[in-house]
């Protein structure tokens, strides 16, 4: 194990944890007091229990104790050291942005459900629709026509996709069916966010799951 300083305030801490460096500032930060002084005149200290202590000026080296506690207690703190040092330079987020994370996520997901397709019973049994934007438009074309139409959905019993014909009526009541649970959808996408704006922890905001 050893210990070293400088003249700028750097500190340096190497043990079988790793190795640390850091300056006067954040080392005092990390350790929660500051380093022990440089005697003065002194550029450099190194220390390695039991074996070597000196101070350097540049000309002329030093001796200090074998046994120095403060070095001691420094080099015992070097886990501790890179602990602080690793939630220093990559600190956890914050509240808020835990909540923007969650926001995206959300709507990631409302999006998703709302793109996935939905059943609607027009036909008299279930039947799936393709939502994506496209599939979106081209329904809400299809049912202002006012005509009968052959439209592509997928019999749910039998997962056979094709183009079934529907009258007016029955492709007005699937774009009914679809709009209503694009609406749910976004209902539930609001209440989301507002119980993630209301959540005053992170395991709060957390807790929250489309």
């Amino acid at each position: 194990m050893r210990l070293q300083q400088f003249d700028d305030g750097v500190v340096l801490v190497v043990g079988e944890a790793g190795e640390y460096r850091a300056s006067a500032a954040d080392f005092a930060a990390d350790y929660g007091a500051p380093a022990p002084a440089l005697p003065a005149g002194a550029i450099t200290r190194i220390y390695r229990p039991g074996e070597q202590h000196h101070t350097n000026s540049g000309d002329t080296a030093e001796p200090g104790p074998l046994t120095w506690p403060d070095g001691d207690a420094i080099l015992a703190a070097l886990p501790q050291l890179l602990a602080a040092r690793e939630t220093r330079e990559n600190p956890p987020p914050t509240l808020a942005e835990v909540r923007a994370a969650k926001r995206a996520e959300l709507s990631v997901a409302c999006r998703s459900a709302i793109t996935g397709g939905f059943d609607s019973e027009a036909l008299g049994a279930p039947h799936r629709y393709d939502s994506g934007l496209e599939d979106q438009i081209n329904l809400v074309g299809a049912a202002s026509l006012g005509t009968a139409v052959d439209y592509a959905c997928t019999d749910v019993a039998t997962s056979t996709k094709a183009a079934r014909p529907h009258t007016a009526a029955q492709i007005k009541q699937v774009l009914a069916d679809g709009a209503a649970i694009k609406i749910a959808l976004l209902a539930q996408y609001r209440a989301r966010v507002a119980a993630v704006e209301a959540a005053e922890t992170e395991a709060e905001v957390e807790a929250v799951v489309w």
